[in-house]
């Protein structure tokens, strides 16, 4: 039927703000999707605090990178293909 029901707390925001807010959700998931597969957040094989987060904020900077050059490149082309092209 095409009809689907949100659920949400943000009682203060119109309709058409929280359904714009849902349809950009797809964005956060790819990104989880991209540090997890394309730039190996995902197996940790480190031990020390310090070395787990210096491991995350490198994933997460390079997640910034190739965020900025898919936009710079108009998003003309996916990132896995930009850093398949990097590699």
């Amino acid at each position: 039927m095409g009809i689907y029901a949100i659920v949400t707390s943000e009682l203060d925001e119109p309709d058409d703000r929280i359904i714009e807010i849902y349809r950009g959700l797809w964005r956060i998931e790819e990104s989880f999707k991209i540090t997890k597969s394309n730039l190996s957040a995902r197996p940790v094989f480190l031990t020390r605090k310090d070395h787990i987060n210096a491991h995350f904020l490198i994933c997460f900077i390079s997640l910034i990178l190739a965020r900025i050059v898919e936009i710079r490149l108009k998003n003309k082309y996916s990132i896995e293909k930009i850093l398949n092209s990097l590699r």
